[in-house]
């Protein structure tokens, strides 16, 4: 793991901020979302970006409500 580690810190990874307007859906209040990323634009254009990002918002929004305003996050999983 030591060799992992050191090489992951020896490596230069190249960044880039990316600022999305967003609004609020409950009071149609805009803001922006500051994200730091290492795709660079060709791999995503920010429309792209935009979608991503509004998808996972479904998807994280989706699990709230489960665990818990349904309670899910009570009940024990097993496989």
């Amino acid at each position: 793991m030591n060799a992992l580690r050191a090489k992951l810190m020896n490596t230069t990874y190249s960044l880039r901020f990316v600022k999305i307007p967003l609004v609020k859906g409950s009071t149609g209040d805009t803001y922006d979302e500051l994200l730091l990323i290492n795709l660079t634009p060709e791999e995503f254009s920010l429309d792209g970006l935009k979608e991503i990002y509004r998808l996972r918002r479904e998807i994280e929004t989706a699990y709230n409500i489960l665990k818990n305003r349904m309670k899910f996050g009570r009940i024990q999983w097993h496989t």
